[in-house]
Formats: structure tokens, C-alpha cells, sequence
């Protein structure tokens, strides 16, 4: 609590009285306490001057009663005898929030009415929405705190589905893994779409188990020598068989039957045991919609999924889509949606022929125009009268005079 230097000075004669470092002065004169009540924080301090007459503070019994104040702290300063200049009896803090009594218990001046009351204010955070509110308090000291959103005042998330720490509005959704394609370093929450290149195909020599999305870098296994340099060496080759040899009878052992995955078409000498799987000839994308698990050759076949509304009776209908994804949502109606300037059962405003009118056979639960609108011709109907329109829909009452033969 910042304390300052008062210098009181009581305006008759202009003199100046005594120094006291106080936040607060009261002064004392001949029987009265100025000011006789006072409102104060808890830290701050007040000091007594006196300035006519002997008087003390008393702030354990009444003078008058005997009572006790029953003050939060009893004080008191002894007596002293005030001059013009002010005599300063002493400086008490407050640190105890409660009302304080006192009087002058010297000679008659309690009977004289010379008594002061200081209330001292418990002050604190009154703000209820803050952390450290005080329902006790009731001087606010803007002390007050408060949680960060998503947090309460510990420092705990209010909502946190998966106990990871991490608040679920802030939750980051991604791939987690760092060695994936897509991994996501913001991510906090692993949505299980983490993609990883590689050979999926599990009879190829460099097959992957970690992967999940093939490249179709798949190689298959092929026993041969290895080693350059060698007659029989085997550029394709990536399991050496033993076999390499510089002598005239040096052969490429291999699988040649081109029906397996596993052929060589640098063998010369076929060995059964070395085609180890029938080629099978498909999709090999795992996303695509016809993805043929036992399929080790792609034939660029594959199909991919788009998810959408696969019901032509819908208005939601993707011709494109082959994966239903629930979004079928409204029947189209067949009929005529020209309803003028007004608003069909679309919402929408489609006047056909820009009458300005409805149709005559405008359908208001139609959302698909079928081109059978009819627009409204007002004439006379009945060819008995002169006033016949032929092409007429809708009578107007004009018919007046009858034709005769």
C-alpha cells in the first residue's frame, strides 16, 4: 500500500502542524475527533495529531460504560498535550479488517462526546465469475483473476474427453505419426489418417508391414546371382541362389514361367521352386472401390470411391458416386414450377414464360420442372359466341354475343 507524506494544515491562522507518514490523519482538538469516522482498507494506516487540549485514543473499553470495544485489535496511544503546530501521538495499520471504536479516556472527554469510529473495509476480488472471489469482501482492490477459456482456475480443462492434457475445443485432429506422409506436427489428437508409402504386397522382396497406402514400388523376389562380374550374373536378381559361376556351363537359374509373380526373364535354366506365387491381375489400390486384396499386378483397373447419393429419385442424386453416404435426403416431384414472381416449393422464383403469374397447372409440391406448364390464356371459351378464343384456358367471362347462322 503506497503511503504518502502528509502535511496537514488546519486552515485558521494558517499554520502548518506536524509531519506524520500516513495514508490517513485524524486530528484531535479540544473534545472531537475530525474526521469522527473514518473508512479505510486493511494495510492502510492512519495517524493521530494533536493539535489543542491532552487527549489519548482509546480503543479497549469505553470510557463511559466500562464495556469492552470488543475492537478487532485493541490500540492505544497515551496522552499528550497538542499544540498549534500538531503533536503527532503516533501511526497505527490496520492490517485486520472490522470497525474500530474509540473515545478519550482523559478527564471528561468521552462524557464530551469525543469519540471516532474506523471502519475497516476487508478488501479483495468481488467479482463472483473470479478465480479468487471473497464472499467476505467488500471493497473490490482489482485483484481479481481469471481462468483461460477452456480452463478452469487450476489450470484444468473444463471439457477433456481423452485425458491427453488438451482441451477438447483446442484438439487438433491429424496424423501423429512422424514418419507418415501427411504427419501433422500440430496435431494432438491421432485421427487414424496417417498414410504410409510403401509396398503392401506381403510376397514381394521389399514389402513393407508398416505401410498402408501401396506406391507400387513392389519388387518381387527373385533368386539368382547377385554379384557382377560373373557369367551368370542376374541383373534383376535380388536373393543370391549360390549360383554364380564363370564356367561354360554358368546358367541363370530361375522361374520362367511368366504366369507367376516371380518370373525372370533372364533365367535360362527353370527351377519350379523359385516361382513362388500365380501372377493375379487387378486393383491394387486399397482406396479404390474394386481394390482386389490377392491381386500382386495392378492392370489399371482401379476405380475410386466417391461417396455421395447413388438414388437417381433423389434430388441429391451424384451420378458419379458409387459409395451411398446417407445424403439422399429429398424426393424430387415431377411438375410444373412456374409460379410466377412468387416463390415455388423450391423457394425459388421461376416464371417460365415471364408472365408474371402462375402457370395453370403450376404443382406447388413439384422441385423438378418437368416442362409441362400451361400458360394461363384468359379469353372466352364457348365457340357459340363471337367473342371465342381458341386458345383460351381460363374463361373471363367475356363471352356476350351469340353468333348466328
Amino acid at each position: 500500500m503506497k503511503k504518502v507524506l502528509l502535511f496537514v494544515t488546519l486552515l485558521i491562522g494558517s499554520v502548518s502542524f506536524a509531519q506524520c507518514d500516513a495514508d490517513h490523519v485524524v486530528i484531535l482538538n479540544n473534545f472531537e475527533f475530525i474526521p469522527s469516522e473514518l473508512v479505510i482498507v486493511p494495510g492502510e494506516s492512519v495517524a493521530f495529531i494533536n493539535i489543542e487540549g491532552i487527549h489519548n485514543l482509546n480503543g479497549i473499553n469505553n470510557s463511559i460504560t466500562g464495556d469492552n470495544f470488543s475492537n478487532p485489535v485493541d490500540y492505544f496511544l497515551e496522552n499528550s498535550s497538542g499544540t498549534p503546530n500538531g503533536i503527532c501521538m503516533g501511526v497505527i495499520e490496520f492490517n485486520t479488517p472490522g470497525i474500530y471504536n474509540f473515545d478519550s479516556s482523559y478527564g471528561f472527554d468521552a462524557q464530551s462526546g469525543m469519540s471516532l469510529i474506523i471502519i475497516n473495509l476487508l478488501a479483495g476480488c468481488t467479482d463472483i465469475f473470479a478465480c479468487n472471489f471473497d464472499a467476505n469482501t467488500i471493497v473490490d482492490d482489482s485483484s481479481c483473476y481469471y481462468a483461460e477459456t477452456y480452463y478452469d482456475c487450476d489450470g484444468q480443462c473444463l471439457n477433456d474427453s481423452d485425458s491427453d492434457g488438451v482441451c477438447n475445443e483446442l484438439e487438433v485432429f491429424g496424423c501423429m505419426q512422424v514418419f507418415a506422409d501427411n504427419y501433422d506436427p500440430n496435431a494432438t489428437t491421432d485421427d487414424g489418417s496417417c498414410q504410409i508409402s510403401g509396398c503392401t504386397y506381403q510376397f514381394a522382396f521389399n514389402f513393407n508391414q508398416g505401410a498402408n497406402t501401396d506406391d507400387n514400388s513392389c519388387v518381387p523376389i527373385i533368386y539368382g546371382c547377385v554379384i557382377e562380374g560373373f557369367v551368370n550374373y542376374n541383373p534383376i536378381a535380388n536373393i543370391d541362389n549360390g549360383t554364380c559361376s564363370n564356367g561354360e556351363d554358368a546358367e541363370i537359374t530361375g522361374c520362367t514361367n511368366p504366369s507367376y509373380y516371380e518370373y525372370n526373364s533372364y533365367a535360362t535354366n527353370h527351377n519350379q521352386s523359385y516361382c513362388l506365387n500365380l501372377t493375379i491381375m487387378g486393383c491394387t489400390d486399397v482406396d479404390a472401390i474394386n481394390y482386389n486384396e490377392f491381386a500382386n499386378i495392378d492392370d489399371g483397373s482401379c476405380t475410386p470411391m466417391i461417396q455421395g447419393c447413388i438414388n437417381s429419385n433423389y434430388l441429391e442424386y451424384n451420378q458419379n458416386a458409387n459409395i451411398d453416404d446417407g445424403s439422399c435426403a429429398t424426393l424430387m416431384v415431377l411438375g410444373c414450377t412456374d409460379n410466377g414472381v412468387e416463390p415455388n416449393g423450391l423457394g425459388e422464383i421461376n416464371d417460365i414464360d415471364g408472365d408474371g403469374i402462375a402457370a395453370l397447372n403450376y404443382d406447388a409440391t413439384a422441385n423438378v420442372d418437368d416442362e409441362s406448364c400451361e400458360t394461363i390464356v384468359t379469353g372466352c371459351m364457348l365457340p357459340i359466341y363471337l367473342e371465342y378464343v381458341d386458345d383460351a384456358n381460363v374463361d373471363d367471362g367475356s363471352c356476350t354475343i351469340l353468333k348466328i347462322y
